[in-house]
């Protein structure tokens, strides 16, 4: 029996051309339901997490001061730093650098040492920038004792600013455990929090450092030996080390999350009349309303609690405050919901967390609004889908998917699955738990504009899956239930 699997399209804008007629007006779009969700613009200033086969030197400068006895690699997801004897500064030097400097310097990180003198390793937030900013910076130094980890600041500040340099911070050191640090800096007072996660809570290394500073940037690195001692002393001492996913972002406190309404041609979802003030909108009635009625609300993952709740007069601009959000650390996985009169405009729409990928301070993202919701079955014809909708469709669902290489399935989570020469598309029905999709490769969701190899598909959603950079993919669990193989790659 061949499933038919049920995708959400919508109908689109017309575009109307000048002939000799003269130009018909436009009805009006009417605010139906939220369609899709496009990440416009990262808060992020940077995201790394080291996966790829070589570094990116766009990012990242190698900076070895003791070349013969350091490596600098990376490798299985992570950058691995090694070194021996006496050491100075070994690791990477920031190459993204932002004039900005109310931010957050986020890294997991661990070392390993044998012998007299054990190497420290350094999160390293700096303003040093040449011309632009003094080589002022503060930093959380890790050094392996055994059965523990000590941490410590370390800091290059003007003539009588307290550095805090006597303070540490002892944790138990399990085998093959890392330890997520963390630099915040605040803007206006220039306090910078150096602290690491401890089970649920945070601990402080240090009182905070006074941090003046013009532009940020980060290092990472070896940073010379615990206890400071000469080449002798030094001699023999052997560490290897390792980062992922070092992040730099905006202040929660201070940024918000950016949300924009816009139509699916990109053009605004409200009107003036007259020129008046608020603007107005449409609803799925055709009834005129001010768009001070709809509601934008951001909630925790699962829709479990409401971080913010915003309305605005604003031109379908909606800036979400972080200031009390439940998170301490991000990028996060979240849910923005779209409100009128009570009632939610379409599915809530889940941003994905993969890694360094998901929800930052300031962010801005588009929700494209749909005029009206209709069905139509992925039945694998080989018109273009939009022919064979009534009228233009939707950009997001005008993807050339080529021919279908199966027929449709329903999988052992309820979710229904479709193969394609160019594409996956999965629907999740009604009644049924969120779905997680997986790949061998990394692959594009065209809902989220997202690219991971697990994206995760909302209860009565559905979502189209292209592999990054080709056409060519394969879903990694994908069996043709009639003739139990997989499709060819």
């Amino acid at each position: 029996m061949m499933h038919k699997l049920l995708v959400v399209v919508t109908a689109g804008w017309p575009l109307w051309g000048f002939a000799t007629e003269p130009p018909r007006a436009e009805p009006p779009f009417r605010v139906a339901a939220v369609e899709a969700v496009k990440l416009v613009e990262s808060g992020a200033i940077l995201a790394e997490d080291f996966e790829g086969p070589r570094l990116d030197r766009s990012r990242w400068r190698v900076w070895q001061q003791n070349a013969d006895r350091t490596s600098v690699r990376q490798e299985h997801g992570r950058l691995v730093l090694e070194g021996r004897d006496l050491l100075g500064h070994n690791g990477l030097w920031g190459l993204v650098t932002a004039k900005y400097k109310d931010v957050v310097l986020v890294g997991e990180m661990d070392i390993r040492s044998h012998g007299p003198a054990p190497h420290r390793l350094a999160l390293h937030l700096c303003g040093g920038d040449d011309a632009r900013s003094p080589d002022h910076w503060a930093e959380i130094n890790l050094v392996d004792l055994g059965e523990k980890a000590r941490f410590s600041a370390m800091a290059a500040l003007p003539v009588g600013f307290a550095r805090h340099e006597d303070k540490f911070l002892e944790l138990p050191h399990p085998a093959e455990q890392g330890f997520l640090c963390r630099l915040s800096l605040h803007g206006t007072t220039n306090l910078v929090e150096l602290e690491v996660q401890a089970g649920d809570a945070w601990q402080a290394v240090c009182p905070p450092i006074e941090l003046p500073l013009r532009t940020v940037h980060t290092e990472i690195k070896l940073h010379g030996n615990h206890g400071w001692p000469g080449p002798e002393q030094a001699a023999g001492s052997s560490s290897r080390a390792w980062f992922d996913n070092v992040r730099i972002y905006p202040r929660p406190e201070s940024h918000h999350v950016g949300v924009r309404l816009v139509r699916p041609d990109g053009g605004p979802i409200w009107f003036r009349e007259d020129d008046g003030w608020p603007p107005k909108i449409t609803d799925a009635a055709g009834k005129i309303r001010s768009i001070e009625d709809l509601e934008v609300q951001l909630w925790t993952e699962g829709g479990k609690t409401q971080v913010a709740s915003v309305r605005s007069a604003n031109m379908g601009f909606y800036l979400l405050p972080l200031k009390d959000a439940p998170w301490d650390v991000y990028p996060v996985a979240a849910e923005v919901r779209v409100v009128l009169d009570g009632q939610l405009l379409g599915a809530p729409r889940r941003i994905e967390c993969q890694g360094v990928r998901g929800l930052y301070p300031d962010d801005v993202y588009n929700f494209v609004i749909a005029e009206q919701e209709t069905a139509a079955r992925v039945d694998g014809s080989e018109r273009p889908l939009a022919e064979r909708i009534a009228g233009r469709a939707y950009p997001f669902w005008d993807k050339s998917l080529g021919r279908p290489a199966e027929k449709g399935h329903k999988a052992d989570d309820g979710s229904f699955h479709r193969e394609f020469e160019q594409g996956t598309v999965v629907y999740n029905p009604l009644g049924n738990s969120p779905v997680t999709v997986s790949f061998t490769r990394p692959h594009q969701s065209l809902a989220t504009g997202q690219t991971a190899r697990e994206h995760r598909v909302a209860e009565f959603d559905g979502d189209i899956f292209v592999q990054a950079g080709c056409f060519t993919r394969i879903r990694s669990d994908f069996v043709n239930p009639e003739t139990g193989r997989k499709p060819r790659e």
